[in-house]
């Protein structure tokens, strides 16, 4: 009886790991757009891709932010993207293999002044938020009238 048990449980494991392995090796996570949406206090990037994605990101200089996303296929969106807020100037996107094989796609923010930033994620797209110093914002704003 106990073998019995244990080949059932070993079928049930087997059949488990079938199902499972076919789903990782499924159409991966593309970038299929990135779009503006600015206002007079900030500049939004917004990362669209197919599936739920992570992120790391890092500044090599003051006026670039760099952002990895593994997994994802960045072949489908321009390679340069001319911004050209008070906040950012452009963005370029790059393909890379990593040494495993995998994918990785780098999304480079130039930015066009310091400015304060946050990046978060909800369902498939990555929001980049660069927002304006309040000093630049109350300049823009006209004075009121005496």
């Amino acid at each position: 009886m106990r073998a019995k048990l244990a080949g059932v449980g070993l079928f049930a494991a087997v059949l488990a790991l079938a199902t499972w392995v076919p789903a990782q090796e499924g159409t991966p996570t593309t970038i299929t757009d990135i779009r503006q949406e600015s206002t007079d206090r900030s500049t939004r990037l917004v990362v669209e891709c197919t599936g739920p994605l992570a992120y790391t990101y890092y500044s090599p200089d003051p006026l670039t932010l760099v952002v990895d996303i593994p997994e994802v296929d960045a072949s489908q969106v321009p390679a340069r993207i001319n911004v050209g807020t008070r906040e950012v100037e452009s963005i370029r996107v790059t393909s890379l293999a990593r040494a495993d094989g995998r994918n990785l796609a780098r999304v480079e923010v130039r930015l066009a002044s310091l400015v304060a930033y946050q990046i978060f994620s909800k369902d498939k797209a990555l929001n980049l938020v660069f927002e304006r110093p309040a000093s630049l914002v109350t300049a823009a704003e006209p004075a009121p009238a005496a």
